[in-house]
């Protein structure tokens, strides 16, 4: 069918997407209509896969602890030889695992310096599909940022915002189903107060969206059982564990609270021991997610990616990061519902364009 469809769309002129602004009340809905150079319409009804209410593409976010992504000294700003190597290598396994993994977003951490010092990633980014934005650290050399790679066929960023210290709040449109998404991401602060100050930020932003994500790497755990060796939950894992609700029977908290924890795959490492070697031992659970509000239950942990030099002379990859990269996924279905009906319009020259069919608030309630 998809072939079929494929088909007479070229044979009418081809098919044009276009995307309109939605007004408060109104959103936007994608629909594709061709043109050809008569005056009639000449339309294709969509294919199964195209249809309203159909399931597509799951929406898939990760999240990597780089390790420093872009590392320069302290006296200069500038990379060193060495650095530079490094900086190379994981901007092209980044390249990979977005493309490789069909990401839609993926969060960074650990990014030094700011958008400048990325130009040439995110020209690569660029040509694979992909926009790169850079919320910088601190200091007069910034260290500690966020990067956001999105995939621009699917995602319309809207904006990334500082939220706290090391907190990031994204925003954006999926041009699948026109939702508008919100994703917190952190990187854990050492003082138990300040990780208690970037849970609070992190989740009182995403319940002012009627929900969304809080991804990190926490530095903390919920459990016991989340880090190697003999340990007392301290205030900023207790925090967090309070953000995911009760995730074992092992530590002592309120078991009739609501399981937010980003489940799918069974707890496993996802920071570990790392050299030239390869992988060492794993040390902690200390990167996952919650779905708060409206995405609650809909998200899935489905992948945990190690981050290896690409060197074909080498029996092992080398570890670019002491971090793996956790994969999440949520279904997804093409906005439609009663009335979906793509129409042409005419343009200048009475060729037709792709068009948008915008839909009261309350309709678009219907179809959800």
């Amino acid at each position: 069918e998809r072939g079929s469809a494929m088909r007479r769309r070229r044979a009418c002129g081809g098919a044009v997407e276009t995307a309109a602004e939605a007004t408060d009340n109104e959103v936007a809905v994608r629909s594709v209509a061709c043109g050809t150079d008569d005056d009639a319409p000449h339309c294709t009804e969509p294919s199964a896969d195209e249809a309203p209410g159909a399931d597509v593409s799951p929406m898939r976010v990760a999240l990597w602890n780089a390790r420093s992504l872009g590392a320069f000294t302290e006296t200069t700003g500038k990379l060193d030889k060495a650095e530079s190597e490094a900086a190379r290598q994981k901007g092209a396994w980044l390249r990979r695992f977005v493309t490789s993994h069909d990401l839609d977003v993926l969060v960074v951490l650990e990014v030094n310096g700011g958008k400048r010092h990325h130009r040439k990633l995110q020209a690569a980014l660029r040509q694979d599909g992909y926009e790169l934005r850079v919320m910088p650290g601190s200091g007069k050399h910034p260290r500690n940022g966020i990067a956001v790679v999105s995939k621009r066929s699917t995602v319309r960023l809207d904006g990334v915002r500082r939220l706290w210290r090391r907190v990031a709040g994204i925003q954006f449109q999926h041009r699948t189903d026109g939702g508008s998404y919100a994703i917190a991401a952190l990187h854990g602060l050492g003082r138990e107060a300040d990780l208690v100050s970037q849970v609070d930020a992190a989740e009182a932003w995403i319940q002012g969206r009627d929900g969304g994500l809080v991804v990190g790497d926490f530095n903390r755990v919920c459990c016991t059982a989340w880090r190697r060796g003999l340990h007392a939950l301290t205030a900023g894992d207790k925090r967090v564990r309070q953000l995911l609700g009760p995730v074992c029977e092992c530590c002592e908290g309120c078991e009739d609270e609501e399981v937010q924890w980003v489940r799918g795959m069974p707890c496993t490492w996802t920071r570990f021991h790392t050299s030239e070697e390869g992988w060492g031992q794993g040390t902690a659970y200390l990167d996952y997610a919650a779905a708060l509000g409206s995405e609650s239950g809909l998200w899935s942990t489905v992948d945990t990616v190690q981050a290896e030099q690409d060197d074909s002379h080498a029996t092992e990859g080398r570890p670019l990061s002491d971090h793996v990269a956790v994969v999440w996924e949520r279904p997804m279905k093409r906005l439609g519902g009663d009335g979906y009906r793509p129409t042409a319009v005419r343009t200048r020259g009475h060729k037709l364009a792709a068009a948008c069919l915008l839909y009261t608030s309350d309709a678009a309630d219907d179809m959800q």
